[in-house]
């Protein structure tokens, strides 16, 4: 992810290791940096954690408050009877799905 001005574009997309935008009706997509934080949450984290019970109710939006992923943000959701997080990246279409203690989160208001 990168945050450019829109006439560096090309410049940028020649950095080695680029491979391309992501864009929508060909535009690039501006994703939300706390969007791009939960990403880099996820992917330093170690995400496979069982689940225990807890008074939070699927749909509840929560924070981790422990562990490496503390501060990533979603919604409780229940997936094959474990509680899951879900952290939605609107722009991309995509939900990526993490299971995480309820022990380590809270509920958001």
């Amino acid at each position: 992810f990168v945050k450019v001005p829109q006439h560096r574009l090309m410049e940028v997309i020649q950095v080695d290791g680029a491979v391309k935008y992501i864009s929508f009706e060909g535009k690039p997509a501006a994703i939300p940096e706390e969007q791009i934080d939960n990403l880099k949450l996820l992917v330093n984290g170690e995400a496979d954690i069982e689940v225990t019970g807890e008074l939070l109710a699927p749909g509840d939006p929560v924070e981790v408050t422990t562990g490496s992923l503390r501060g990533l943000t979603g919604e409780l959701i229940k997936l094959k009877n474990k509680n899951k997080v879900v952290v939605r990246i609107d722009r991309l279409d995509v939900n990526l799905v993490v299971s995480i203690q309820k022990a380590f989160l809270r509920k958001l208001r």
